[in-house]
């Protein structure tokens, strides 16, 4: 088969033939129609993850793919030859990729069957993008009302955040520069911020003066993080939504907010009294979306992105 394959760390990727993959007893094999290209793979591709991650020689990478059932394993049940699927890879050595004509992936991995309102190129910028943006617009379970600011919303994924978060009714203030502030409006965010000429902290600050709801960061670390972080204004337990401090603390110590970053935690203000039930709540919560990530993602992601590709929704929200 065709790939784009690298040869060590330092070559870069170019246009090998290679064997094609064989599937084991769980796998599909796909033939690939198309693939995307996201952050992940251009640090693959350029070697920046030596040490880090393994790599098998010749490597192909690539993480998201959409094409058709080629050939089924003997244990798999779910799918068919010739059924249109896509998804994305999480095999953890660098080494059958999905630059290439062929992948396999095993059935109760992250593969569906393709919508068929879309075209084998749309699926395939979606999974890994998509399923990181809904993600984090589900660890902020934005509501109508809210004001959500996104950070990094003019990429891949804070694209999708925005469409997701809209859907939900909140307000969302989007990070972007000049050229995509229309795209972001049509996708549906109700103010934009330009990063490159305002500061993101005192903009958002002066506009919205009792803070924001929620927060979702795809762009900074913890030093550029921690201003927008306190934008978020207080929750306080009287509130009973997933996400907030639901312990029996006093009211008047407690002040948890309602933010995440990635895999952060709820944050307590300086001083404040924490009670681990408050801890518990949130571990749960997070226990119970990755239990059902597998499940919920790619099962309900493709028809839920596909409504919104090309909709604009009332206001947004964001993700990160």
């Amino acid at each position: 088969m065709r790939a784009i394959a690298m040869i060590d760390y330092d070559s870069g990727v170019a246009l090998h033939e290679l064997p094609a993959p064989r599937p084991a007893p769980n796998e599909l094999l796909v033939r690939v129609r198309a693939s995307s290209v996201n952050r992940i793979d251009v640090l693959v591709a350029g070697g920046v993850l030596k040490g880090m991650m393994e790599y098998e020689f010749p490597a192909v990478p690539g993480r998201d793919f959409a094409g058709t059932v080629e050939q089924v394993g003997a244990e798999v049940s779910r799918f068919e030859v010739g059924d249109d699927v896509f998804g994305f890879l999480t095999k953890p050595t660098v080494h059958e990729g999905a630059w290439a004509e062929y992948a396999t992936v095993a059935e109760d991995g992250f593969v569906a069957r393709k919508p068929s309102g879309l075209e084998f190129t749309e699926a395939a910028a979606l999974p890994l993008a998509g399923v990181t943006a809904l993600v984090s617009v589900d660890a902020v379970d934005p509501r109508e009302g809210d004001t959500v600011l996104i950070v990094g919303a003019d990429g891949g994924v804070g694209s999708y955040a925005v469409q997701l978060a809209a859907k939900r009714g909140a307000t969302v203030i989007a990070t972007a520069k000049p050229d995509d502030e229309q795209r972001l409006r049509d996708l549906g965010a109700a103010e934009t911020i330009d990063y490159t000429r305002e500061d993101i902290a005192a903009a958002v600050g002066a506009h919205h003066r009792e803070g924001v709801s929620a927060l979702i960061d795809f762009v900074n670390q913890a030093d550029r993080f921690a201003p927008l972080a306190d934008l978020v204004r207080v929750q306080h337990h009287g509130d009973e939504r997933d996400g907030e401090c639901r312990c029996e603390c006093d009211g008047a110590t407690c002040g948890a907010r309602r933010w995440r970053r990635g895999q952060g935690h709820d944050r307590h203000r300086p001083g404040a009294r924490r009670d681990a039930r408050c801890d518990r709540a949130v571990r749960g919560r997070q226990a119970r979306q990755n239990r059902h990530l597998s499940r919920m993602i790619l099962g309900n992601a493709g028809l839920c992105c596909r409504s919104e590709l090309g909709d604009r929704g009332a206001t947004g929200a964001a993700a990160g």
